[in-house]
């Protein structure tokens, strides 16, 4: 299901697809993030070209998971990033 556009900043895909966190994914991230992610569940979106995973409601990233510049796995969001 598309969604609207990514939230980062660093996203330079305006109109990607934004498409709703699956089982899988959610499963290789670590436990502390999981918690925090599946507190916004289902407003949980993945986007295709940057691969943040962020919430809409409320307005917030969490992380990344296996982005083409930091690499493969999870890399959580800095808190005063």
């Amino acid at each position: 299901m598309r969604r609207k556009a990514c939230p980062s900043t660093d996203c330079s895909a305006a109109s990607a697809p934004q498409w709703s966190l699956t089982a899988g994914q959610l499963h290789r991230i670590p436990e502390a993030s999981r918690a925090l992610i599946d507190a916004h569940m289902p407003a949980v979106r993945y986007c295709s070209y940057c691969q943040a995973i962020y919430s809409m409601d409320p307005a917030v990233i969490f992380g990344w998971l296996d982005n083409n510049v930091a690499g493969a796995g999870w890399r959580p969001k800095l808190a005063d990033s």
